[in-house]
């Protein structure tokens, strides 16, 4: 497991190393509950199309391609496969 810190940047293949997926997971503590969301973007960096926002009430894309799999109090956990 890598843990981040703010700003940081990292390559996803120098990550991943020839695996076939990988979990996002993020916890927080809060006095209040976060709505946490994955956005697909295009090739310009935008959301191109909503399906690809990823988040408590549409929890796959199309294409499967991110899926929310537990999204808890103080944690969320997103899964994008290969």
């Amino acid at each position: 497991m890598l843990n981040l810190i703010r700003g940081q940047k990292i390559k996803l293949n120098d990550l991943l190393q020839g695996q076939n997926a990988f979990y996002i997971q993020i916890q927080y503590q809060a006095s209040f509950i976060l709505d946490l969301a994955s956005f697909g973007l295009d090739a310009q960096y935008k959301l191109s199309d909503e399906r690809y926002m990823t988040f408590y009430n549409q929890p796959k894309t199309p294409c499967q391609a991110v899926q929310l799999l537990d999204n808890q109090l103080q944690q969320s956990r997103f899964l994008i496969p290969n």
